[in-house]
């Protein structure tokens, strides 16, 4: 969870970031709009980045199995 977190800092450091939920969440803590810290928003953006990584997972395997279990509609 450190590494990708890490990389995006240093992404953001050099000014070769895009747009992202780390970069913007960073950007309000210094700002003061929020009060979370680095290690809040790492969680947070490990639990998006799950989250999306199982949905797409189910998805692909529910596109896998309909065909096999309802031939009739391929």
């Amino acid at each position: 969870m450190n590494e990708p977190f890490n990389e995006s800092l240093e992404k953001i450091a050099i000014g070769k970031a895009s747009a992202s939920f780390i970069q913007q969440a960073l950007t309000d803590r210094v700002e003061g709009h929020v009060p979370n810290t680095e290690e809040d928003i790492k969680q947070a953006a490990a639990t998006m980045y799950t989250a999306g990584s199982d949905t797409t997972v189910a998805v692909i395997h529910t596109l896998i199995l309909l065909p096999i279990l309802h031939p009739e509609i391929q």
